[in-house]
């Protein structure tokens, strides 16, 4: 069944793209090379406490659609580069205070995507993100964390509030800690969180609220990144 469902999925889209011809974004993404891109915008967004990072600008349409490409397309080129300086920028952040944490490995958490959003789409963007980032990177720079967080309430997209009132009102207390399954001892550790785009911040303050809600075994600091900003 699943053999006959992928070939049917598989001569659709070779179908669809022979009529709709690929864009010429998804056509970049195929040639451009991590550093090329990079290079393109060496200077990363810091938040006023320097724990949120964001990689790209938002505003830059290149940007703007890969991140959609890879959000709602699950688009391979999209992914395998984000993933790659992803990757890069998160260790050159941390290597500096890696030595006085208590274990070596970054844990990556990815911000979850409620169910109604992963069923729409097909998957977690932000979770194949992180899986990417390790397969790259390997185990002895990181580790995943997937069911850490989840949505303690239903929540609106944070793109139809209005302002930055009501994005914060909107995430307030929207995560918590699951006790479904295991999760690592996060403490003495270092912990970064993973999502596409963040504005006003809301999604990770209330993230790391929920996180150092741990108490005695919560990390040693908890870091932000983004794709764009």
């Amino acid at each position: 069944m699943n053999r006959l469902f992928y070939w049917i999925k598989n001569t659709l889209e070779s179908a669809l793209s022979l009529i709709f011809p690929i864009s010429k974004v998804e056509s970049k993404l195929k040639s451009i090379k991590a550093e090329e891109l990079k290079s393109r915008f060496p200077n990363e967004w810091l938040s006023s406490d320097k724990k949120t990072i964001a990689i790209f600008p938002y505003k830059n349409p290149f940007i703007r659609q890969s991140v959609w490409l890879l959000k709602y397309r699950k688009n391979e080129d999209a992914l395998n580069i984000f993933a790659q300086i992803l990757g890069e920028s998160i260790i050159a952040t941390c290597e500096e205070i890696l030595p006085f944490c208590s274990h070596p490995r970054i844990i990556l958490i990815p911000i979850p995507t409620t169910k109604k959003r992963s069923l729409e789409r097909g998957h977690n963007h932000t979770l194949i993100l992180a899986y990417k980032t390790v397969e790259i990177y390997g185990r002895d720079f990181f580790e995943i964390a997937p069911d850490v967080l989840i949505f303690a309430k239903e929540t609106k997209r944070q793109t139809s509030c209005k302002n930055k009132k009501e994005r914060e009102e909107n995430m307030k207390n929207a995560f918590a800690i699951s006790k479904n399954k295991p999760n690592p001892n996060f403490s003495g550790r270092m912990v970064v969180l993973i999502d596409d785009v963040t504005t006003t911040g809301a999604t990770f303050r209330d993230a790391r609220r929920a996180i150092n809600s741990l108490g005695a075994i919560k990390p040693k600091q908890i870091y932000f990144f983004a794709l764009a900003h």
